[in-house]
């Protein structure tokens, strides 16, 4: 639902700990459309790795 609402301006990657990331998503509105398709397809990839990380304690 977040990356549905705002994923266009790179919220989803501030939730996951991606500031720069985030950034670069804000001003250039989901690097022009093409990042936005790239993380609508591995957004699960991205989030599973991140529970992960934190699961074991690695930052």
């Amino acid at each position: 639902m977040l990356f549905g609402l705002v994923g266009l301006f790179g919220i989803q990657h501030f939730y996951l700990g991606r500031p720069v990331r985030g950034i670069v998503y804000l001003l250039t509105l989901g690097v022009f459309g093409i990042g936005t398709i790239v993380d609508l397809i591995t957004m699960y990839w991205q989030v599973r790795d991140i529970n992960m990380r934190h699961a074991i304690g690695v930052r």
